[in-house]
């Protein structure tokens, strides 16, 4: 037998920090799939000209965005191939929970869009964003 200690100690012991993300997680997923049938059943009423979502996942360790925008003139839905406003508010995000100032954000064209956010003070002073642009043919 082994004299190494045990991983476990025989008691259950619930997570609460993952249980509370799970359903963090399936709130937000349910707010997506209501806005989207809104969206489609012509429900959803707003002076916008357009309305965007980006969802958010971790890919090969990379975060990559995906953007999805309502043109209220065509009413349709599009699957962007690239977005650098939402790369940029994804990477103000990722600062201010993770303090990472500057990220590749992968966009679904496959490319990646850099972004490097400049502090001053606790403060974004600047914010620099670059990538390439494919043109379709």
């Amino acid at each position: 037998m082994s004299s190494g200690a045990k991983r476990y100690s025989g008691e259950k012991k619930l997570n609460l920090k993952k249980v509370f993300a799970v359903i963090i997680a399936l709130a937000v997923i349910i707010m997506v799939v209501v806005a989207v049938i809104k969206l489609l059943n012509g429900e959803l009423i707003t002076e916008e000209k357009a309305v965007g979502i980006i969802l958010l996942e971790n890919e090969n360790g990379k975060i990559k965005i995906n953007p999805i925008i309502w043109v209220k003139t065509v009413d349709t839905l599009y699957y962007e191939t690239a977005c650098g406003s939402g790369s940029l508010a994804t990477a103000i995000y990722k600062k201010y929970a993770e303090g990472i100032e500057k990220i590749d954000i992968l966009q679904p064209s496959g490319y990646s869009i850099n972004i490097n956010l400049k502090m001053q003070n606790d403060y974004i002073k600047e914010a620099v964003v670059q990538g390439k642009v494919l043109e379709e043919e």
